[in-house]
């Protein structure tokens, strides 16, 4: 340093450097798009398919109310979806026991014949949305998207209105 000049102001620079590897980091670690580039899509409960377990629907829900001899329930909808364009997919249910084994399900074009599986986290008795975008199996189209819960038989279980997909990281973090 020379006589008369400033002294080196290294915290800007450090700052600087910090936020731009905090920016490459995210870049890296948060699946999809950060920004919706594709509508929410929904279905209606006359889309969706009670396959096993028992319910109906009532005031437009659909209220399952027992599961199938195996003590399961496997609720699904038809899907038209490029996986790419959905990084998050959120189901709209409420009343979900505690201590229930939920699964995502889900089929693609590019192996229809196989069925893909993530677990799901039940919280205050809502299902937390699922990132799925990291899946190896979210690839292609998305053709099917079921829940499948395991449960003792004779509660009620599920009150489910509709399925929401969520398209980016904001509207994961809002919530449904």
């Amino acid at each position: 340093m020379t006589a008369g000049a400033p002294p080196a102001r290294p915290l800007p620079a450090l700052a600087a450097t910090l936020a731009v590897v905090l920016l490459a980091y995210l870049a890296y670690a948060v699946p999809a798009s950060w920004f919706a580039s594709s509508p929410v899509t929904q279905w209606a409960v006359r889309d969706l398919t009670l396959r096993n377990g028992t319910g109906s629907t009532v005031n437009n829900e659909l209220v399952v109310t027992g599961t199938d001899a195996a003590g399961q329930v496997y609720i699904a909808v038809v899907t038209d979806l490029r996986a790419r364009d959905y990084a998050t997919i959120a189901w709209s249910a409420r009343g979900m026991p505690q201590d229930a084994e939920v699964h995502l399900l889900w089929r693609t074009d590019y192996a229809p014949n196989k069925i893909f599986s993530v677990p799901v986290v039940v919280e205050a008795g809502r299902l937390r949305p699922i990132v799925v975008a990291s899946d190896a199996g979210w690839l292609g189209r998305i053709t099917g998207i079921g829940a499948s819960l395991q449960r003792r038989a004779g509660e009620e279980l599920i009150r489910q209105s509709a399925e929401r997909l969520l398209t980016s990281m904001k509207q994961a973090l809002e919530g449904p």
